[in-house]
């Protein structure tokens, strides 16, 4: 770019920091859907000639803003490239008059989405700023192309092909903008934009030179300073922030969530700093704690009228004095169920003897699962009520514990575990593993044949054979509980061998 173009830039942009300051964009940035417009540039050719003249541009173009700080931009531009050599020792003065019409697609960004800063003029100053990039296409018609050479030893006219001159192409190209937005009202803004753009072509200036006339090696490139006026299209509005209206950080960049200047002065006017549900116009108490129930002025509730707030009285309901807590002088600290806590703080009052409670009064709940410690029979393993406080066995747990009933056999007639059991049995030992609160009762069983006595004990060998390997795999002893029962119990018909064969069994039976 010129030297001249690189000031005025400066000077524009200068400029639009300190207009800003006298531009209304409280209380934040404005935006909206969509934008439209139009304006002039001035373009230069960087291109095989070594001048290039300054030539005016006109473009349009339309955006839909993604949110406060991206846009899609498509623009359409009219103009012309011109550049020249100046008569030296190899040519008469070579010259060239591109006229190109271009559209390109880009993507731009704020340049305030890296910088949080309060509301501020220099905020307003970033979110004006802008950087991007895309793709373009490109049509060129060119003319005026000198075609005349010096004749000399060292450089003919036959050594340049005539075939590297095209004065008609079509060709795509690279745009990288950054600019400026300068907000005049609401929804009509200024705006000034630098573009450097590559082409992938070495034709905008018709000529793509051979040594040894070639003074560079790398395609053609063209720049556009333009400036505009643009207008916002749909639902204008303002970055709205959330929960806590002080911060200055936490900004929504959402279009349904955009509020117009309108809603703008309505939240202001319901700003509820101490979140009570009063708003602060109103509000005769800020600075309520939260959670704290209040009246219609945002006033702490004092129910019986004593002048202490009832989320600090002792004694809500009886007219005290702050010496007491907000309650009477003669107030005694009774403690009906002798727990250590008095009644008029005990909020679990008939407590059991012996229970150990907490400062309000209620027994301790270690795991915290709602069933009291001197209740609960796993206190330190959150558990569930029917359970007294111990975990529920879960359903692959019980699957498990199921086929444990067929999967686990033995030699006939002794209490050798076959092989074919193993798998059951491991299964078994993962549940136990992976469930530390789960204690175990194994239970053997016969079938009816035999004398009753004899079937007993091979029963509880069988038990005890199913326990040993529990914990040759692992599993504390003291988590095991073995016993034998012989023929009683019987699940099935006796008197059938299918029945008999159920009845030979080893249950296992989860407890805590």
């Amino acid at each position: 770019m010129k030297i001249k173009h690189l000031l005025l830039l400066s000077f524009l942009v200068g400029i639009s920091f300190i207009s800003t300051a006298q531009v209304r964009t409280d209380p934040f940035y404005p935006y909206a859907p969509w934008t439209v417009g139009g304006g002039l540039g001035f373009s230069e050719i960087y291109g095989n000639l070594n001048h290039s003249n300054s030539e005016p541009v006109i473009h349009l173009h339309a955006a839909r803003n993604i949110n406060m700080w991206i846009n899609l931009d498509l623009e359409l531009r009219h103009g012309a490239l011109s550049d020249y050599e100046v008569k030296n020792t190899w040519t008469n003065g070579l010259s060239v008059y591109n006229q190109i019409n271009t559209a390109s697609f880009k993507g731009h960004i704020s340049l305030g989405e890296f910088f949080r800063y309060p509301r501020s003029f220099f905020m307003k100053n970033l979110f004006g700023l802008y950087a991007g990039t895309g793709i373009g296409y490109m049509t060129n018609n060119v003319s005026n192309i000198t075609l005349k050479f010096k004749h000399q030893d060292k450089y003919k006219i036959t050594d340049f092909n005539p075939k590297n001159i095209n004065p008609s192409t079509t060709n795509f190209y690279l745009p990288f903008d950054i600019g400026f937005n300068l907000h005049l009202t609401r929804r009509f803004f200024f705006n000034v934009n630098y573009e450097f753009s590559y082409a992938f072509s070495d034709y905008l200036d018709g000529y793509n030179f051979e040594k040894p006339m070639a003074t560079n090696n790398y395609n053609d490139m063209f720049s556009v300073l333009s400036f505009g006026a643009n207008f916002y299209i749909g639902k204008l509005g303002y970055g709205k922030r959330h929960i806590d209206y002080s911060s200055s950080t936490n900004v929504t960049t959402n279009w349904a969530l955009a509020i117009t200047p309108a809603e703008q002065k309505q939240l202001e006017e319901n700003v509820d700093m101490d979140g009570d549900g009063v708003p602060d116009r109103l509000d005769k108490c800020p600075g309520t704690p939260a959670g704290v129930k209040v009246d219609a002025n945002g006033c702490p509730l004092d129910t019986d009228g004593d002048g202490i707030p009832d989320y600090l009285d002792k004694c809500p309901d009886v007219k005290g004095i702050a010496a007491f807590n907000g309650c009477p002088e003669k107030t005694t600290d009774a403690d009906s169920d002798g727990d250590g806590v008095p009644d008029r703080l005990d909020k679990c009052p008939n407590t059991p003897n012996g229970v150990k409670v907490d400062e309000k009064g209620c027994p301790l709940d270690r795991d915290g699962d709602g069933v009291p410690d001197y209740k609960d029979k796993c206190p330190d393993v959150k558990g569930i009520p029917e359970n007294d406080g111990c975990p529920a066995v879960t359903e692959d747990a019980k699957k498990v514990l199921e086929q444990a009933l067929k999967g686990i056999t033995f030699e006939t007639g002794k209490d050798i575990i076959q092989k074919s059991s193993y798998p059951t049995l491991d299964n078994v030992v993962k549940v136990m593993k992976d469930n530390p609160a789960y204690k175990l009762q194994i239970n053997g069983y016969t079938d009816n044949r035999g004398k009753p006595e004899v079937n007993k004990t091979l029963s509880e060998k069988r038990a005890t054979a199913v326990m040993n390997y529990l914990i040759s795999h692992g599993i504390d002893a003291g988590r095991l509980k073995s016993a034998g029962f012989g023929q009683e119990n019987p699940i099935k018909d006796n008197s059938t061998e299918a029945g008999r064969k159920e009845n030979r069994r080893v249950e296992l039976l989860v407890n805590f």
